[in-house]
């Protein structure tokens, strides 16, 4: 696994520098979202599996809760859609059905207004004691359950 070393952080305190140096909070984020995937029980998550709960774990909590809530993990999902416009993904076509109605849309709105974008530090410490709410963990156990339609799966050769 590749790890970069940057300058996370600089300031000059009276008389000197002070330089702190460390891994890169991104690459570290993506790490943690994959190990809190296999504690969920969810094997072989797909990249836009990842990407949502990576967006979601961004968002600053609407109700004091530290872990990803069905909120954070919806505007997540919708989006990781958006950025995946023309795609057969699933999260795509959710996000394609919510810009189309305009009802759908204020919905989605009101709740993405209930949000702040933190940075990966702050969001790693937020969420390292516990990742998932008790309805996102079963949410993400459920989509799981079946072989044959696991939305959350990397495809293999030959499935759609």
């Amino acid at each position: 696994m590749r790890r970069r070393l940057h300058l996370s952080a600089w300031s000059i305190r009276g008389a000197g520098l002070a330089v702190v140096v460390g891994l890169d909070a991104e690459d570290t984020l993506r790490d943690e979202v994959r190990s809190a995937f296999e504690q969920a029980s969810v094997r072989d998550a797909d990249e836009d599996a990842l990407r949502i709960v990576r967006y979601a774990a961004l968002l600053t909590p609407d109700d004091n809760e530290p872990p990803i809530s069905t909120s954070r993990l919806f505007a997540g999902v919708i989006g990781v859609g958006l950025a995946l416009q023309g795609s057969r993904s699933y999260p795509a076509a959710l996000a394609r059905a919510i810009t189309r109605d305009a009802s759908l849309k204020a919905s989605y709105d009101n709740v993405l207004a209930l949000f702040k974008t933190e940075g990966a530090a702050e969001a790693l410490a937020r969420l390292r004691p516990r990742w998932f709410s008790r309805n996102v963990m079963s949410i993400l156990q459920n989509a799981m359950k079946d072989e044959a339609t696991r939305p959350l799966a990397r495809r293999s050769p030959g499935r759609s």
